[in-house]
């Protein structure tokens, strides 16, 4: 099973890292499991700027903990060459098309995500787009 997990899945991760729940079970599953876990760079990139642009939650999530996390995921993650620069629209916020053209062009199974921008696609190609509780259902199968 591919999976990419969007940056939102991997915030809330961080806030409350080892705390049995939906996200921990996802991300912890998708790091240690036996899952194809697909991380683009731009994904990244997202992650770090939406914590270090955010009062709220720099404050709570130190380099530390995202390094460390990064540090994971490029070890254990598919990490695919970048695609292009611009990306085809799919959805009604720009930031979030290259993620669905990852899923695409990568094959991905479950693009996992708290979106709504992403959520309402449901599906593209053969790319499903869930929630975590959905996902985490998946998992349990």
């Amino acid at each position: 099973m591919r999976i990419i997990l969007d940056a939102n899945v991997l915030i809330s991760y961080l806030l409350a890292p080892g705390k049995p729940r939906t996200i921990t079970t996802i991300v912890e599953t998708c790091l240690y499991g036996d899952i194809d876990l697909v991380v683009p760079e731009e994904l990244l990139i997202e992650l770090r700027a939406s914590i270090a642009e955010s009062p709220n939650l720099n404050q709570r999530i130190s380099t530390v903990q995202v390094d460390r996390l990064v540090g994971i995921m490029m070890t254990v993650a598919e990490k695919p060459p970048k695609l292009m620069d611009t990306f085809p629209q799919y959805t009604t916020d720009p930031d979030d098309d290259y993620i669905v053209a990852y899923a695409v062009v990568h094959d991905v199974d479950y693009l996992v995500t708290g979106d709504k921008h992403l959520l309402v696609l449901k599906q593209v190609k053969d790319a499903n787009i869930v929630l975590p509780a959905t996902f985490l259902g998946i998992l349990d199968k």
